[in-house]
């Protein structure tokens, strides 16, 4: 399983992630619907996460009336939210 660290995001007029990128622990930059890494997580095939300033937070899947979506686990600090990275 590659640790995957996201660095960017593609977000929707609502500001709704659509996308991730970044890159792998070996080096291999991705860039994938967010529903793409939703399944990477629940089948154990990659694990992400987002770093800024130092400060590490775990990508999670969380289920929305109904939906799947990601989410940084809380760690006190917003800066590293997936709506908070630049865009891809």
């Amino acid at each position: 399983m590659a640790r995957r660290q996201i660095k960017c995001t593609t977000k929707n007029l609502s500001r709704e992630v659509t996308h991730v990128g970044g890159q792998d622990t070996y080096g291999t930059s991705f860039y994938e619907v967010e529903r793409d890494a939703v399944y990477h997580i629940e089948n154990n095939i990659h694990s992400y996460f987002t770093r800024v300033d130092g400060r590490e937070a775990e990508v999670l899947v969380v289920t929305i009336n109904g939906v799947k979506h990601l989410r940084t686990s809380s760690d006190g600090t917003t800066r590293n939210n997936l709506s908070q990275l630049p865009d891809c």
